[in-house]
């Protein structure tokens, strides 16, 4: 009986080599098949090829057989000679990857089923075959586009989806990753994994309220497994509540303490806790298990955008509608020490302009003041508290003045943070306020608190007592919420309500009303042009005036800032600002600053 159907198979396969416009095959070789007796067939084969070397069909014939006796190089040397003889057949180029994916050559069936797909664009097998080898050699963006291709052919396939949403989110388009896992989920909500995956997917693009979300479903239906606890820590790490993730991943480390992905969340929830030693030893292991991988590189890279010590030279210019220039030229440096302990020190040069008759040059009739100081400082951070204390000396024109600040900052929670500073320095804002050597008493106490993942709520009020009798109060609140996180860009909406207070209207170089208020809508775009450049760009336009009895006008501000090498050892920053009919500190109702600052991290 089996004698029977190895005949009839061969039959079969000489009748379909026939309709295909192949010659058919003697029965001879016919009859060795059938038998099993594989030499004497491909000798058979062989010689009706010698005499027809366009006898593609038999190459395939010796390819069955060598794969029938397990010889599977021989099996693809033979598709070679066949599709080398056929050129053009997409059958035989689809036949030819799967030899190659036998033998463990993906990138040689890859290119043989791009042949088979030159022939026929849109046929779904060969697309699917060249998404998994794409991926199986990680090139993703190839993966990607097949599987985008696939779907669109076939828009119920959702297996397809699935495995179009993990390509997406592996090439870094978390946008189409989202898209696609929304859609499988909403069909197959009983999948765990692609929970946690859409979970990450969010989490990888900023999106951190919706992943929390995709967590809590997967929570409802499957519990608090060690995989959702292990995302869950990782999201909140990537909010900005490192505590919580720390507080998450205790009970997962000490059962697996070499896991790669709980080592690498800890290392960089401890780096933003400023807790030196916890992210170094983390991130000592990480190093030791996967020392080449990707994963390690963001880890170092992060922790040491948090921690590390810097020098960074500054340079801005200022320039206003009432014609004031400034220049300053500030340096400084920060030392970062495992303890806990920061060392800084800088210095500043400015030198100010401003033409007579401004109000804002010095009262001898000096159109310019030239400002230096030198500083020094140390922080230190205990348990939730962090403690700063500076010192410097200044010259503001012709005057000599110590300068200090103290500053303390308790973070109650993740979600609240209390900030407050005392301070001593010279005012510089315009020629006269430094030539008159005039200083400020400052104290200023902020108030941070993120209520959920995407809501920001940020209270500021300062007060300042210059040497001249006048006091300054003003009062900040501005809340904010996230509106868009998308692989290329964040939009942050929010308003602003801004007041400021002096007690006398005085004549020496500063702006002083008696009060001036402002209320504006908020716009913080964020563009993320690739891993380590980002535009950030921020507005505050709304209605402000100076007085309790004047109308409101139009007016606000829009800044933006450009970061190159925002993860790198060396970082390089451009910022603008424009002013509008807005009261700055010389008085002055339009501005321009920009600015640019080299950093250095080691």
């Amino acid at each position: 009986m089996a004698q029977m159907k190895a005949r009839l198979l061969a039959i079969a396969f000489t009748l379909l080599a026939s309709t295909s416009g192949w010659a058919q095959v003697s029965d001879s070789a016919l009859s060795a098949e059938a038998d099993g007796r594989w030499d004497d067939a491909i000798r058979l084969h062989r010689a009706a090829i010698d005499a027809d070397p366009n006898r593609g069909d038999l190459w395939v014939r010796i390819a069955d057989i060598e794969a029938r006796r397990g010889n599977a190089n021989e099996s693809v040397a033979a598709l070679q000679r066949a599709a080398a003889v056929s050129p053009g057949s997409k059958e035989l180029y689809y036949r030819l990857s799967q030899a190659y994916s036998t033998v463990n050559q993906p990138k040689a069936a890859l290119h043989a089923i791009e042949a088979a797909l030159a022939v026929d664009a849109n046929n779904a097998d060969y697309l699917r075959a060249r998404a998994t080898l794409a991926t199986w050699i990680a090139d993703y963006d190839r993966a990607r586009e097949s599987y985008r291709r696939l779907v669109a052919l076939r828009p119920d396939d959702l297996a397809a989806a699935l495995a179009y949403a993990r390509v997406s989110a592996w090439s870094g388009d978390t946008n189409e990753a989202v898209k696609q896992y929304r859609r499988y989920l909403k069909q197959h909500p009983e999948t765990a994994d692609a929970w946690i995956e859409l979970a990450r997917a969010e989490y990888w693009r900023g999106n951190f309220g919706q992943a929390l979300e995709a967590l809590a479903h997967y929570r409802t239906r499957f519990g608090e497994t060690n995989t959702y606890t292990e995302t869950y820590a990782a999201v909140m790490t990537g909010a900005g509540r490192p505590t919580r993730a720390v507080s998450a991943l205790a009970p997962l480390l000490s059962e697996a303490p070499n896991d790669l992905r709980l080592n690498v969340t800890q290392a960089i929830a401890s780096a933003m806790q400023h807790d030196a030693r916890a992210a170094q030893s983390s991130l000592d292991t990480v190093r030791q298990l996967a020392p080449a991988s990707q994963e390690t590189r963001n880890a170092e890279r992060q922790v040491r955008t948090m921690l590390s010590s810097s020098a960074e030279p500054a340079f801005t210019a200022y320039s206003d509608s009432d014609h004031l220039d400034v220049q300053r030229f500030s340096p400084r440096a920060t030392f970062s020490l495992v303890s806990g302990t920061k060392l800084s020190a800088g210095y500043e040069q400015a030198t100010l302009t401003a033409p007579n008759g401004t109000g804002l040059d010095q009262e001898n009739g000096s159109t310019s003041a030239e400002y230096r100081q030198a500083w020094a400082g140390i922080g230190q951070k205990i348990g939730l508290l962090t403690l700063d204390a500076q010192a410097g000396y200044a010259e503001p024109g012709t005057h000599e003045v110590v300068t200090y600040r103290v500053a303390a900052a308790a973070r109650a929670s993740d979600s609240l943070l209390f900030s407050f500073q005392h301070s001593f320095d010279p005012l510089v804002i315009s020629p006269r306020t430094v030539g008159l050597g005039l200083t400020q008493t400052g104290n200023r106490a902020q108030v941070q608190w993120a209520p959920t993942l995407q809501s920001v709520v940020t209270f500021d009020m300062q007060v300042q007592d210059f040497s001249d009798g006048n006091r300054r109060v003003e009062v900040l609140i501005a809340p904010h919420r996230s509106f868009a996180r998308t692989a290329g860009f964040n939009l942050d909406l929010g308003m602003s309500a801004y007041r400021l207070e002096t007690d006398r209207d005085l004549a020496n170089g500063y702006y002083d009303p008696r009060r001036y208020e402002q209320y504006a809508l908020t716009v913080f775009p964020y563009f993320k042009i690739k891993d380590n450049i980002g535009v950030s760009l921020s507005s505050a336009l709304g209605a402000q005036r100076e007085s309790p009895t004047a109308s409101f006008a139009f007016g606000g501000t829009v800044g933006a800032e450009a970061t190159f090498g925002i993860y790198e050892p060396w970082v390089l920053k451009f910022n603008g600002n424009v002013s509008m009919n807005q009261r700055l500190a010389s008085g002055a109702f339009r501005g321009l600053s920009v600015g640019a600052v080299l950093i250095r991290r080691f």
